[in-house]
């Protein structure tokens, strides 16, 4: 069910056109075209409707630009780099098993599966405490 609706009757009139009427005014905005790709994989990999994968995911991005947007106003260029760099570190935190880089190296070191889930949450927290953490001095250093 969604929104007191059946999912199939949901997806059926995002599929005649709707979602394309609502939508289209987004679409051309640059950072939903460059979620479009990401949403494709995601619904390929979890085995779901595009339309089921594709609205939580906007949500998430919409509400997240509305946060931070009044944030980062004021802003010079390399704060906003700081920002962004302290958002992609500790953003990694108990990432697992959907990271590439966990698979690579269980391969690349032999670790058994357990090992790997060791290594990659102490190495994953470091990053994720470290470079948050390395961002802030600079910002202090460069103010």
């Amino acid at each position: 069910m969604t929104a007191g609706l059946p999912l199939d009757s949901t997806t059926s009139a995002f599929s005649k056109g709707a979602g394309a009427i609502l939508g289209l005014p987004l679409f051309f905005e640059v950072g939903l075209v460059m979620m479009v790709p990401i949403i494709f994989v995601m619904a390929r990999r979890s085995n779901q409707p595009i339309v089921r994968t594709a609205i939580p995911a906007l949500a998430g991005v919409t509400t997240s630009a509305g946060i931070v947007a009044p944030v980062v106003t004021g802003l010079s260029a390399m704060h906003n780099s700081l920002l962004a760099l302290s958002i992609g570190a500790g953003s990694v935190c108990f990432c697992h098993v959907n990271d590439a880089g966990f698979w690579m190296v269980r391969e690349y070191f032999g670790l058994a599966l357990k090992q790997t889930v060791f290594v990659w949450s102490i190495l994953q927290t470091i990053v994720s405490v470290v470079g948050p953490a390395l961002t802030l001095v600079l910002w202090g250093v460069l103010i």
